[in-house]
């Protein structure tokens, strides 16, 4: 099996390697913060896949959508699939199907920019989930035992979609849990990966990885 992790950027969490801030840095921080419905201080001018230079601001966030969007959409192209089911990862608090109303802007936004591709909400948790960042589960196969799949719906094509990763747990859980259903999930989207410390290639030019392959422990 193969989870192939694509990330528009990262985002930084330094306080332990020392590394600076730099402007790329709060860039990167904000837009995910827009992303996730989060106010953020000022505005951000950030150059899109499109080439051009698009502002964002928390009353006027719709460019940082854009720039997600056509960014994703753009993977999707080159990956050759032409078509499948958008799904997110459902935030820690989505206990019914259609509870996740930033998971759901992330993915029908997608959808706006790859034509082929459709918004589904089709997982949720058993129960409300302590959030990573605060010392909740990652481990994927104990995530695994919380998950509700859509059942049924016919056997497709799944490219998950996610705000931040850090280990990936939460990937391979709901990765693993649709293809219990029969469902084909090879790819993941997201809008950054944490990094400790400045990526090598630059804040937007983080490599994918096989998820499934990684020796990372959770």
């Amino acid at each position: 099996m193969t989870l192939q992790l694509h990330v528009h950027g990262g985002y930084p969490s330094y306080a332990n390697s020392g590394a600076s801030w730099r402007g790329v840095d709060h860039d990167a921080h904000m837009l995910v913060q827009t992303l996730k419905g989060n106010a953020i201080n000022g505005y951000v001018t950030m150059k899109g896949s499109d080439g051009n230079w698009h502002k964002f601001t928390t009353e006027k966030p719709e460019a940082a959508f854009h720039i997600f969007g056509s960014w994703a959409a753009s993977v999707i192209a080159s990956l050759g699939v032409p078509r499948s089911r958008l799904v997110a990862v459902p935030s820690s608090s989505c206990v019914e199907l259609g509870g996740d109303p930033k998971g759901r802007k992330l993915i029908d936004t997608i959808a706006r920019y790859a034509q082929g591709h459709a918004a589904l909400d089709a997982l949720h948790w058993n129960e409300v989930m302590k959030k990573a960042h605060a010392g909740g589960e990652r481990d994927p196969d104990t995530l695994y035992g919380h998950l509700y799949v859509l059942d049924p719906f016919a056997p497709s094509t799944i490219i998950l979609v996610d705000d931040v990763v850090t280990t990936g747990g939460h990937l391979l859980a709901c990765a693993r849990a649709l293809r219990a259903f029969g469902h084909t999930v090879e790819h993941a989207i997201a809008a950054a990966q944490t990094v400790w410390e400045h990526p090598p290639n630059g804040m937007f030019s983080i490599p994918s990885r096989d998820l499934e392959a990684d020796t990372k422990a959770f």
